[in-house]
């Protein structure tokens, strides 16, 4: 992606996800190639627009440390809000593509994970995994090859209290029971406790009822 205004690029992404949801395969058919690979570059921090560039104009050195912390805080949020369009922009095109989608999530998946680590903050967690449990609910077939690399990351990040992040697993949990239940049977007990331990430690009641709904379709599906 060759803009330099990450302003420019946060309304390209809505505008490219708009179409995806208004407009399904046919609005991105002819440009899927183009919209994978800009999002990648993306995800990598590898654009022009993320890429560091020095001041132009000289100033003053209390100027320069003001100037530095306040563009180091917008960045942080232009940051945050591409990395949220970017990932928006992968659940309407696995929506619009369904299982068509397997190819291109198989490529772009590594790029996800790695906001998963301890060197990003929760809320990029959130927004991965929230992310994730869209595309699996989309494009099953992205079940059958990742389920158990799925499931870990749901697990592992179900300790927390963390309303957002909590409702976003066990969403993730629910869409995997229902998919894939066969594979899902070996584990319902441990991703039962899972839910049941997000609920209590979650305080916000979008989590709460995500939790709840996880627990009727686990149940729903084994009794």
């Amino acid at each position: 992606m060759k803009e330099h205004s990450k302003e420019v690029v946060e309304k390209v992404l809505e505008c490219v996800r708009d179409l995806a949801d208004e407009f399904g395969p046919s609005g991105i058919e002819n440009h899927i190639k183009l919209i994978m690979a800009s999002v990648d570059q993306l995800l990598d921090k590898s654009a022009k627009c993320q890429l560091k560039h020095s001041h132009s104009q000289a100033h003053d050195d209390d100027d320069d440390d003001d100037d530095d912390e306040y563009d180091s805080e917008e960045d942080m949020d232009h940051d945050e809000i591409i990395l949220g369009n970017s990932t928006d922009v992968l659940i309407s095109v696995s929506k619009a593509l369904g299982n068509d989608f397997l190819p291109h999530f198989t490529t772009i998946a590594p790029r996800l994970v790695k906001y998963l680590s301890d060197d990003y903050g929760e809320r990029d967690r959130t927004m991965v995994i929230g992310c994730l449990s869209e595309i699996m609910a989309s494009c099953p077939a992205a079940i059958d090859q990742y389920f158990d690399h799925f499931y870990k990351v749901l697990i592992q990040h179900s300790n927390g209290t963390d309303g957002e992040l909590n409702r976003n697993i066990s969403y993730g949990i629910g869409i995997l029971c229902k998919n894939a239940p066969q594979r899902f049977e070996p584990i319902l007990q441990e991703a039962l406790a899972a839910v049941q331990r997000m609920h209590t430690a979650s305080d916000a009641q979008d989590a709460k009822d995500n939790c709840i709904a996880s627990i009727i379709r686990i149940l729903d599906t084994f009794s």
